[in-house]
Parts: C-alpha cells; structure tokens; sequence
C-alpha cells in the first residue's frame, strides 16, 4: 500500500529526488563526498514513519546533484527559499595555484610514502583520498575563481 505523504514535506522531496536520479546515484555521490547515505537509508528518508531524516549537508549535497543533472530544485523551497548553490569563494587565482600546487605536492609525497612497501593498506588509501579530496576543493575555489570580467 502507498503511504501518502504531506505534499511539500522532506520526506516527499526525498522521494522525487530519487524518482528523478536513482537511489544508487544519490547514494554513490553522498558516500564519495563523505556524507552517509545507503540506498535503504534513503528509502527510510521517504518514508513519513521513519525517523530518520537527512542532514542539511545531505539535503544540500542532494539539491546540489539534481541541478547539476539538470533538475529543478526540490529542497530549496521546502527549506524556506535558503539559497543552497554554492557561494563563489573570493579566492585570489595566484595564492590559490600555490595552494594547490602545494597540496599536490604534499599528496605526492604521501603517495610515494605508502607506496615504499610495494602496496597500498586500507588506512592508506583512506589517508590519500582524504588528501585527495582536500586538493580537489582547492582546486574546485581556485577554478570558481577564474572569471574574466570586462574591462571598464
């Protein structure tokens, strides 16, 4: 039997949320950001009798992914109209290169360390995505801050 859901509720929003881009997707790309999220979570997230609910972080990450796939967006009147697009970062492009050069730098030198074994452990590689990770942030500022503006 369907359970109905107060239209405009977060559990509905989670529910055509995942009509629209597939339980396994918003799943992959709330676990590769960090956020916890299985696909029976997100089940649990639509359903009203549930307790479980997903975190502002979770709901933006998953706002964030039907516009990116070109989507309206489901959460973001639900949440009272709070903008949920990411603020463009004033990053000065140069301090911001020698950021990431750095960080690429670093992360090169943790590779070349976990790999002086021959292989790669768990922890290891958990180590080196989260330094990945991190580089790929200052990376993603660095790029949002790379805009050509007309001259006056």
């Amino acid at each position: 039997m369907t359970k109905l859901r107060p239209p405009e509720s977060i559990e509905d929003a989670c529910r055509q949320a995942s009509a629209l881009l597939g339980d396994e997707v918003i799943s992959t790309a709330l676990t590769t950001i960090g956020l916890r999220a299985s696909p029976s979570l997100l089940a649990k997230w639509s359903d009203p009798d549930a307790p479980q609910t997903p975190s502002f972080a979770q709901v933006r990450a998953i706002e964030m992914l039907l516009i990116k796939s070109g989507h309206a967006p489901i959460f973001c009147e639900l949440l009272g109209g709070q903008h949920l697009a990411p603020v463009a970062s004033a990053v000065d492009p140069v301090e911001g290169a020698m950021q990431a050069t750095i960080g690429a730098a670093e992360l090169m030198k943790a590779v070349r360390a976990a790999l002086r074994d021959g292989h790669l452990a768990v922890h290891e590689v958990a180590g080196l995505k989260a330094r990945l990770h991190g580089l790929q942030r200052e990376l993603a500022a660095l790029n949002r801050s790379l805009v050509v503006k007309p001259r006056k």
